[in-house]
């Protein structure tokens, strides 16, 4: 079985590039210095595009997919943060009574300005177990690898182990899910970019009819930094907080309206990274077989 995809939106993002929300700070040592502007948060509409193509293959016990992902984000006032993001991800999945074995490979290329940014590769295991008719409990283990095209100091290594409850009923969907882990930088100058992660989330849906649907999540992060920065005296501690509520209306069999909004707020203990970020958009997607 093929799939694809294809959609398309217009949105307005109040901090494009997730900057810190004042052009001046005060560091230690140094006094007042004031910040580059791709540094401070930027404000834009944008237009974007996405295309999807999967191909499924599956036997009573053994399912495998390919998949590719591409999205293309032009922002009408700085094009300096165009993006291009490709998901590419093969795996395959394995059934045993009431237990599933996932084994999932992906790599994660970006583009910015039409320059390629950096590069993420992973790996994830996962074991599902149903535990009911509508509750599956599933955990996960992933490794990967980010490579920073523009700072070889910023590149590290990623492992997490997380578990997640799933529940389903004719018309609602529910999933909780918790994980924790650490990255490890690849260059010991850059120490101060590796964290310990924790992590909350939930997801879920309603269906009020047979034409819509919505959709809400939640997610919580922190993270710890392993070391200081040159410039401050304390280690990093960030904890961020994102909400996303979206709703779909189908209009016909193979296309749908979507309504999207976002904010996400990130305070860390060091203000020069407290960033507030909000986002709407409207768009429809075609799926065809």
């Amino acid at each position: 079985v093929i799939n694809k995809l294809a959609a398309f939106s217009v949105g307005y993002d109040t901090n494009i590039n997730f900057g810190t929300n004042n052009s001046e700070i005060n560091l230690p040592g140094f006094g007042l210095v004031t910040l580059n502007k791709s540094a401070v948060k930027q404000a834009s509409g944008f237009a974007e595009a996405k295309f999807q193509l999967m191909r499924k293959m599956s036997s009573k016990t053994k399912k495998s997919f390919l998949l590719a992902n591409i999205s293309h984000r032009k922002y009408f006032k700085n094009t300096d943060f165009d993006l291009i993001d490709l998901d590419l991800r093969s795996g395959f999945s394995l059934v045993h009574n009431d237990k599933k074995y996932q084994f999932v490979v992906r790599d994660r290329p970006v583009f910015l300005d039409g320059n390629f940014y950096s590069n993420t590769f992973g790996v994830d295991a996962v074991l599902k177990n149903k535990l009911a008719t509508d509750m599956v409990m599933s955990t996960s283990l992933s490794f990967e690898n980010y490579d920073n095209k523009k700072s070889h100091l910023i590149d590290r290594k990623r492992a997490l182990l997380g578990i997640k409850l799933e529940q389903r009923s004719k018309k609602n969907q529910h999933q909780y899910s918790a994980y924790t882990g650490k990255e490890f930088a690849d260059k010991k100058a850059g120490k101060q970019f590796s964290r310990n992660i924790m992590g909350l989330a939930y997801k879920g849906s309603h269906e009020w009819d047979s034409n819509n649907t919505t959709f809400i999540s939640l997610a919580y992060k922190n993270y710890k930094h392993q070391a200081a920065y040159p410039v401050f005296p304390a280690k990093r501690k960030d904890d961020c907080l994102t909400i996303r509520v979206r709703h779909e209306r189908k209009l016909t069999k193979k296309t749908t309206l979507i309504f999207s909004a976002s904010h996400t707020n990130n305070r860390s203990n060091l203000d020069l990274y407290d960033v507030k970020r909000n986002e709407a958009k409207i768009g429809i997607h075609y799926e065809w077989d």
